[in-house]
């Protein structure tokens, strides 16, 4: 019983990991895009 509870933790526990990397990933490449965005913004003006 206590193995299958330590089982579904560990596996929440990567899932949630994996979920906040993911998400700090996408928030590094949105913030790529608008740096570019404004640069080519300043570029043409």
């Amino acid at each position: 019983m206590y193995a299958v509870l330590y089982l579904i933790h560990r596996t929440n526990g990567v899932i949630m990991h994996n979920i906040r990397k993911f998400l700090l990933y996408g928030q590094g490449l949105y913030a790529h895009r608008l740096q570019n965005c404004i640069l080519r913004a300043v570029m043409l003006l």
